[in-house]
């Protein structure tokens, strides 16, 4: 809405109560999405983008309600009618297809157009008080990471090649993509006897609660893998690491993997 307020000369809205974020791309894939995205890749694609800021707009609840997971061409009849027009302005630029490319050009767009429309803070008027802190960035074989102090992942390595690894609720997902590429039966295997589990039975009795499962009621938060395949995104980066670990172990490939990890070790002084 700072975007639409900004680029237009609409009345501002102050009750935001009957306005909803809509996922062009939807959360739920059918069979024709799917082969809209690229059937191959199209799990992939929807794991890593649908919720950036590419893929959503803002439409009334009736009409978020109304297109759902609607095939793109009928989807952008409705998105056709908002009031609003960074909405609008979407059937005009991408009439026929919305697919990686689309939101990765929305994305670049949104993120400029974003910088424009909200301004940074005003200039600070009283003197700061702060703490000096240093801050390390390294690169470390998944096993060795140390989380003693306040960390955040930075990049996943896989034999020398880098993908993005933002959060520690990530780790799993992103090793897992790998591991099902490279025997995809063997992941089943593991999912399927429970071999990497917590050490609670609260919601797989009288089993063990697992880390990896093709039923997400069995998880607090459950994270979309690939196919059928969730695993758990309520963890800490200590457990991130403990289970990624277990499961590079089970595959052999705790030599394949490092993990880059950004932190801020310890307070220097106070100002």
């Amino acid at each position: 809405m700072r975007i639409e307020e900004h680029e237009t000369k609409n009345i501002p809205l102050e009750d935001f109560s009957d306005i909803t974020v809509e996922h062009l791309m939807p959360k739920s894939l059918s069979k024709i999405w799917k082969n809209h995205l690229g059937a191959k890749r199209a799990e992939e694609i929807h794991n890593k983008y649908l919720g950036c800021i590419g893929n959503l707009t803002i439409v009334s609840k009736g009409y978020n309600s109304k297109m759902s997971n609607r095939i793109w061409k009928e989807k952008i009849v409705d998105l056709e009618k908002i009031q609003f027009a960074i909405t609008t302005e979407i059937t005009k630029d991408y009439p026929k297809k919305w697919d990686e490319s689309a939101i990765k050009r929305r994305n670049e767009s949104m993120s400029d157009r974003a910088v424009e429309a909200i301004p940074g803070p005003l200039p600070r008027e009283r003197p700061y008080r702060t703490k000096d802190v240093e801050e390390y960035q390294k690169i470390f074989p998944i096993s060795e990471v140390k989380l003693e102090v306040r960390s955040t992942p930075v990049a996943l390595y896989y034999k020398g090649e880098m993908r993005e690894c933002l959060r520690w609720k990530d780790l799993l997902v992103e090793i897992s993509l790998i591991l099902i590429k490279k025997d995809e039966q063997r992941f089943n295997e593991m999912v399927s006897r429970n071999l990497i589990h917590k050490a609670t039975k609260k919601r797989n009795p009288p089993n063990k609660d697992p880390m990896f499962s093709t039923n997400k009621k069995n998880f607090s938060d459950p994270v979309h893998i690939y196919k059928k395949y969730y695993c758990e995104g309520a963890l800490s980066g200590e457990y991130a690491c403990k289970y990624a670990n277990k499961l590079l172990e089970l595959f052999n490939s705790v030599e394949d993997f490092t993990i880059e990890v950004e932190w801020i070790s310890k307070v220097v002084r106070e100002m």
